[in-house]
């Protein structure tokens, strides 16, 4: 019995011998390979994704947004597709002021550029569309409803784009304007 220990024991030293080697081999080197630099950049030399701003005069062709789904009415595009984020907005978001169970069902009637399809935003990515250094890069001054119901129970999110750039909590039957938006096929 004792001979069937020390064989088992002694095997297992081997095994661990083994893969201690072959770990110290497969490792490398501990020293790099050049003189060590940094990696490390300053907040100001970073550029936020979001300083990409889409204004007026500009909204198509822009870095960050390309207009989409041209008609005869409207050449250019009833549509802004969104490069960062992949999602096409409505390119004139609602004028008029909805309840949020108007304003889900105008996103879901919506038949713009040809295509329906449309739907309410989650807050993120409404959000998405801030500019810290602006009112908004579309409707300054405008709060638009979002799909993402509220922790508070019975309420609703939306997004200020006054340049506070917050998302408050809202009764559904607040009036707020409607931005509709949708995923490209």
């Amino acid at each position: 019995m004792l001979n069937r220990v020390a064989w088992a024991l002694t095997g297992a030293l081997a095994v661990i011998a083994v893969l201690a080697l072959a770990r110290a081999t497969l490792a490398g080197p501990l020293d790099p390979p050049g003189p060590v630099a940094s990696t490390m950049r300053t907040i100001d030399e970073l550029r936020p994704s979001w300083s990409k701003q889409i204004h007026s005069d500009t909204t198509c062709n822009s870095p960050r947004f390309t207009c989409v789904l041209p008609t005869a009415a409207n050449p250019d595009g009833e549509a802004v597709l969104d490069h960062e984020t992949g999602l096409v907005w409505e390119k004139a978001a609602g004028t008029q002021n909805l309840s949020w169970a108007s304003a889900y069902d105008r996103c879901l009637d919506l038949f713009k550029g040809g295509r329906q399809g449309w739907r309410l935003p989650q807050s993120y990515e409404l959000s998405s569309l801030l500019d810290a250094d602006s009112a908004g890069p579309f409707q300054a001054g405008s709060v638009f409803w979002s799909a993402t119901p509220s922790i508070d129970p019975g309420y609703n999110y939306g997004v200020d784009f006054s340049g506070a750039g917050a998302t408050g909590n809202y009764q559904p039957g607040t009036l707020l304007l409607s931005w509709c938006v949708r995923v490209p096929a």
